[in-house]
């Protein structure tokens, strides 16, 4: 499922890691095989096991859909676009106490990826 015709771990293998795992994840299938794997099945990587673990991951998170939350948004929405910051506002407080705002947690509500540098844009360090 999350197979690549690529030979070596490149946006190519990405791409087509990733997508085979989220069809695969909304089809309903629960048994992700291929992780790692290039050219088909014919090499073994491990820099793509690790990132392909992310994908897998993400596309679980996919599957659990997006949960309903106590509170009317609508309203929420009305009351944040008056102040200048929401991290201010107490249903951010709320939320983060809950558990609503957490990454790299089991079962969290969303995923982020460990391997994905998402902080280059706010000027942390590139490293792990």
């Amino acid at each position: 499922m999350a197979l690549s015709d690529a030979k070596c771990p490149d946006f190519q293998a990405g791409y087509e890691s990733g997508i085979g795992a989220v069809l695969a994840a909304l089809a309903g299938i629960n048994v992700v095989s291929g992780g790692g794997m290039l050219d088909f099945e014919m090499c073994q990587s491990l820099e793509k096991l690790l990132l392909d673990h992310d994908a897998i991951m993400m596309a679980l998170r996919l599957v659990r859909g997006i949960e309903k939350r106590e509170g009317d948004a609508v309203a929420l929405i009305g009351e944040l676009v008056t102040m200048t910051s929401f991290l201010s506002h107490p249903a951010h407080a709320t939320q983060l106490a809950a558990g609503a705002v957490r990454s790299f947690a089991p079962g969290g509500s969303r995923h982020l990826p460990r391997l994905g540098d998402q902080g280059l844009s706010l000027g942390a360090p590139a490293c792990c």
